[in-house]
């Protein structure tokens, strides 16, 4: 009997029970923080590793406010988005903001917002992703040290770490960089990493290297590969006299993230369902 009734769903029913099936499982069990909040930026719903980033249960967090949990600094500029957001239905807004712990302790996060229109002509309700880079700002402000530290830095668990001179050769990287790259720590060191890649890739980390030299501002590219969606950020390492002396290349994969990403935006038109039970 149950084969007889699928036979007649409709593809399209079918279709959207398996996108919710994948955005409840992303909500549910995924690594990234993800709540559903209203115009007034109170959650009505937190997953699970929204609540284990901030030290809170689930029941503590119902019913407050972004602002609550938002550094006090950050407050206004997160307002700001979210009202953006809340303008622009359908459409993400993204920066990194700092979020309070239940502690009291303060956890950079990359925060993305996006507001969605009810089918039924109830008040909108948005979506927020959260991603732990707390690692990668402590590396950013810390970068701009003696050399000597920056150097230590390249252990720091978040991705390949590459520490090279202006001309791309290498002067140390760190065990991630070493599984991604070819041969041994050894073999790779005083080697130019522009060796090491595809001509058209080489060609335009040999320009954002020259930008970095140039504003001693750190440059960001995001790009896809065969194996997947990676950002690498350019920092400049700065002498004692505020020179650049050398860069640090930093690649994260965000594979995931953007997976997350799509599940979200392939569910919005049934997330309001999910989150209250409605068949």
């Amino acid at each position: 009997m149950r084969d007889d009734v699928e036979s007649v769903r409709e593809p399209g029913v079918r279709d959207l029970e398996s996108v919710s099936e994948r955005f409840r499982t992303v909500f549910e069990d995924g690594p990234l923080g993800i709540v559903v909040i209203g115009a007034d930026l109170r959650f009505s719903d937190v997953n699970p590793a929204f609540c284990e980033l901030l030290g809170y249960r689930k029941a503590e967090l119902l019913g407050r406010s972004l602002d609550e949990v938002t550094h006090a600094e950050d407050v206004e500029s997160t307002a700001g988005m979210a009202q953006q957001a809340l303008q622009a239905d359908g459409s993400y807004r993204h920066a990194d903001k700092r979020l309070l712990t239940k502690s009291g302790a303060t956890v950079w996060v990359s925060l993305l917002i996006t507001f969605v229109s009810n089918d039924d002509s109830g008040p909108p309700y948005g979506l927020a992703m959260v991603v732990d880079i707390n690692e990668r700002k402590r590396t950013e402000q810390a970068l701009r040290t003696p050399l000597e530290t920056s150097r230590a830095l390249l252990n720091v668990p978040i991705g390949s770490a590459i520490l090279m001179e202006l001309d791309g050769t290498i002067v140390a990287l760190n065990s991630t960089a070493v599984e991604r790259l070819p041969g041994d720590a050894g073999d790779l060191l005083g080697r130019s990493i522009y060796d090491l890649m595809p001509p058209e890739t080489a060609r335009s980390r040999k320009a954002a290297v020259r930008c970095v030299e140039a504003s001693a501002e750190p440059e960001r590219i995001e790009e896809r590969t065969s194996d997947g969606w990676f950002i690498t950020r350019i920092y400049p390492v700065l002498d004692d006299s505020g020179s650049v002396a050398r860069v640090a290349l930093y690649i994260r994969d965000i594979t995931r993230l953007r997976h997350a990403e799509a599940a979200l935006e392939e569910s919005q038109s049934t997330v309001g369902a999910l989150l209250t039970g409605t068949p």
